[in-house]
């Protein structure tokens, strides 16, 4: 279905077509879109469909071309054919050019365009860290992060002062990305309690009977008027038990205080008994200069002291690096990666949220074969799914497709499928045509083009979900044509690579519903 010009609306189908067909599919088009509540454009029949107009345009669009076509923009002199296809899964964006596909090399010289600005979030502003707190080295809390650490400190104080000697040194620190979000300027309501003489647990367990006490006495003063009671109880303490097959080594107790996120966790030693191993073979209390080097990144490396309020950087590095904007390992990148290989992805994350460099050492460990086999084959394609849905949903995605793409790693991210019957278009595809949505997402972010309508971005996705979905549709660009075998069935390739690669199974609910609701109509 196409928009002759921007006031008239045409269906043109190929010529085996029957009357009724075209109907059925122009029924299945505005029931599917009216069904996932999208609109971006009403047509002057009233009725909500996909189509951006471009320009006038007389082509003729097949059902195979339309189920199969993922985002790809191209250009052809001054002719446009935008289309927003609703049937499946993801909103679509195909061009249907005039010329065949084969001729389309000839084309991408109007795809290699970069723009000035890469922070292309519908709704997010780029990010400006502030450099304040890092200069000060210093932390404003917030009532709740004030109270908290206020507790915890009493906590502690009881606990030193018993009859056990071990926990004469105990001490509390704030640990990782809490730490690294105030000290830019962001809050965070997600904070990580390292401990040094105690597990999570133990600890956990000690602070709800502390805050238990805590309370009977503040009802006490209350009852005899001596102050105004505050009283303060721990959500439920949950275990999060260790599995080190899944770089997940110490066991985490985790519970809520003030609308607070808390997981309290001990400081860590690892030893390892072979040295091609990424599973320790023992984890011991260590001391915060071992437990920072063990940290993925030296930003989130940073220490918080409950207790005195000041600013740890046991690797020296953290502070330095969060001040110049850089993505560094505390420790070789290899020697980190080989701990757990996901942190690779972590570091991309991190970079494009922030606006960072990586540093060169990442990069070499990147293109490591060690290192990129174990990405591969010890990493849960859940893990992964994971990492590249923060990606996509976070301030940058476009940065992110990019970064996979120049260190290599399209194919161990969005691995093709094992029944794949043909080779994969090149992942440089993926970035163009990210390039090309970021455009039309923020234009005022990019320089002015021509051949854009104005006001464009009105009529696209103003969501982080349907962001999210457009983008991870730019990264399947490779897959658009091909397809691969699941059972006895011919699927289109980019739905097998959501299922085994990234175990996106909320994406393929909406697939299912969207396709069964289609079916209904069609019958």
């Amino acid at each position: 279905m196409l928009l002759s010009d921007y006031t008239t609306t045409q269906l043109i189908l190929c010529n085996n077509d029957s009357f009724f067909q075209r109907m059925f599919f122009f029924r299945a088009l505005v029931q599917v879109c009216n069904h996932i509540h999208l609109e971006y454009v009403r047509l002057h029949s009233g009725m909500r469909c996909f189509c951006v107009p471009l320009s006038k345009c007389d082509e003729v669009v097949s059902w195979d071309v339309l189920w199969l076509c993922c985002p790809i923009l191209l250009t052809t002199n001054s002719h446009y054919t935008f289309i927003l296809g609703c049937f499946g899964w993801l909103m679509r964006l195909a061009q249907l050019l005039r010329k065949q596909l084969d001729q389309r090399p000839a084309l991408m010289g109007c795809l290699k365009r970069r723009t000035t600005d890469t922070n292309y979030h519908p709704h997010k502003k780029p990010f400006r860290p502030s450099k304040m707190g890092i200069k000060n080295h210093e932390i404003t809390l917030n009532r709740a992060e004030s109270k908290l650490c206020g507790l915890l400190d009493q906590c502690t104080s009881r606990l030193r002062s018993s009859a056990n000697q071990d926990l004469d040194s105990l001490t509390l620190r704030i640990a990782g990305g809490w730490v690294r979000d105030k000290l830019l300027g962001v809050e965070s309501n997600d904070l990580d309690i390292a401990i040094s003489s105690l597990t999570g647990q133990d600890f956990a367990t000690r602070f709800s009977q502390y805050l238990h006490e805590h309370r009977k006495e503040q009802l006490d003063r209350k009852r005899d008027g001596q102050e105004k009671a505050e009283v303060f109880q721990l959500g439920k303490i949950a275990t999060i038990e260790a599995r080190p097959d899944q770089s997940k080594h110490l066991e985490t107790a985790t519970t809520t205080f003030l609308g607070l996120d808390l997981d309290f966790v001990q400081l860590r030693s690892e030893e390892y008994g072979d040295q091609d191993s990424r599973i320790p073979s023992a984890v011991s209390f260590g001391t915060p200069l071992e437990d920072a080097l063990r940290r993925d990144i030296t930003i989130n490396s940073l220490f918080y002291n409950v207790h005195s309020g000041a600013i740890e950087d046991h690797t020296g590095k953290g502070l330095a690096d969060l001040e110049a904007g850089l993505i560094r390992t505390p420790l070789p990148a290899e020697h980190t990666f080989k701990d757990d290989p996901l942190r690779l992805l972590r570091c991309i994350r991190f970079a494009t949220r922030f606006g960072f460099e990586l540093d060169s050492d990442i990069i070499s460990a990147a293109k490591s074969e060690p290192i990129r086999v174990a990405l591969k084959e010890k990493i849960s394609r859940e893990r992964v799914g994971t990492e590249v849905d923060k990606m996509l949903k976070g301030r940058d995605p476009l940065s992110s497709l990019k970064m996979i793409e120049d260190l290599g790693l399209y194919n161990l991210v969005f691995s093709p499928p094992l029944s794949l019957q043909d080779t994969p278009l090149e992942s440089s595809l993926a970035v163009q045509t990210a390039e090309w949505l970021a455009r039309l997402l923020r234009p005022s972010a990019a320089p002015s083009d021509p051949a854009l309508p104005p006001n464009i971005s009105k009529l696209l996705p103003q969501s982080v979900a349907l962001s999210r979905r457009l983008f991870l549709a730019c990264a399947l660009v490779p897959y658009r044509l091909l397809k691969a075998k699941t059972g006895k069935k011919q699927v289109w390739a980019g739905e097998v690579v959501l299922m085994e690669s990234l175990k996106d199974f909320f994406l393929l609910l909406y697939i299912t519903r969207s396709l069964f609701g289609m079916e209904n109509t069609l019958s």
